[in-house]
């Protein structure tokens, strides 16, 4: 037989067990929440301070849609015009970003415009 104290005790872990799983099921800090990519929706909000559709939809875009050895106008067809452009190395290679907030989409093209890395990187 359980004294009151037992019980008090059992009651309260129990309790105290249920608040803190609670508590990091809502501690979800994924920002790129792989939802699905939508094309109307990435060309439609770039990059916004307030508002950021692009990094949401970033993950299932770098799996799913973007494949190595696409052409760089392939690419602009599905994304649309990149925030920026730069080139390194004398021009052999070609970089597009779009940008993503504190992170940008960094995709690289070789001296055929070919798609041959695609990755997310802080800035």
């Amino acid at each position: 037989m359980r004294t009151i104290a037992q019980k008090y005790y059992i009651s309260w872990l129990i309790f105290f067990t249920i608040s803190v799983v609670i508590f990091l099921s809502s501690c979800d800090n994924n920002i790129f929440d792989n939802k699905p990519f939508n094309q109307k929706a990435w060309i439609e909000n770039p990059f916004n301070k307030d508002s950021n559709v692009r990094i949401e939809m970033s993950e299932d875009l770098l799996k799913n849609h973007l494949k190595i050895g696409m052409t760089r106008q392939q690419v602009r067809k599905l994304l649309g015009k990149p925030d920026s452009v730069d080139s390194y190395s004398g021009g052999s290679s070609n970089y597009d970003n779009y940008y993503l907030g504190e992170y940008t989409f960094l995709l690289r093209f070789d001296r055929a415009s070919k798609l041959v890395d695609k990755e997310i990187v802080s800035i």
